[in-house]
């Protein structure tokens, strides 16, 4: 996505997950997701991340949909929101440079897809796809194009994020049971 988000990190061997709520052990092994081969698009790399994660598929693609969400799961970006459409305005803080930009940014509910990028030079762009599995999980896919080459870090940075995605859609899904009372012991 835009750059990394904070810890928790997501599981690995050995470890039991983020907590009790939330599980996400990732796979960014360079295997394709959702179809989708792993290599050079337009002379852009393309970078693959996929985990399993333990809230709905609606709960979980209705949170990262909301642009004003990003900063909760995208550390670099501080401030996101709608200014029209599909146009929204991000202020970042990039590799230790202040960034205010405008990309587009396509929430399709019925596919539980999301689409961003921003226009230029490096055309960056992304999609995520939260794959219903069953119950209160689901599987989060996500395929970034960027000209950036550190595919190692890029994988991690896109690890943290769907786990932070993850801990904010759980927390938010608890509340509002816990409004509405269900699954609640009183």
């Amino acid at each position: 996505m835009w750059g990394r988000a904070p810890a928790p990190t997501p599981n690995r061997p050995g470890t039991r997950g983020l907590s009790k709520r939330v599980t996400v052990a990732g796979r960014a092994d360079g295997l394709a997701v959702g179809g989708y081969p792993v290599g050079e698009e337009d002379e852009m790399t393309v970078h693959e991340y996929e985990a399993p994660v333990d809230v709905p598929a609606e709960d979980l693609f209705e949170y990262a949909a909301e642009p004003a969400n990003l900063p909760e799961f995208l550390s670099v970006v501080s401030e996101a929101h709608r200014t029209g459409g599909d146009r929204v305005e991000v202020r970042a803080d990039v590799h230790g440079h202040h960034v205010d930009g405008e990309g587009w940014f396509r929430a399709d509910a019925a596919s539980r897809t999301l689409r961003w990028g921003v226009p230029g030079q490096d055309d960056y762009r992304g999609e995520l796809v939260v794959h219903e599995v069953g119950g209160d999980r689901s599987r989060v896919a996500v395929r970034l194009n960027t000209a950036r080459g550190d595919k190692g870090e890029v994988r991690r940075e896109l690890a943290e994020a769907v786990a932070a995605l993850a801990q904010g859609a759980a927390a938010r899904t608890d509340a509002g049971r816990a409004d509405r009372q269900e699954g609640w012991a009183g």
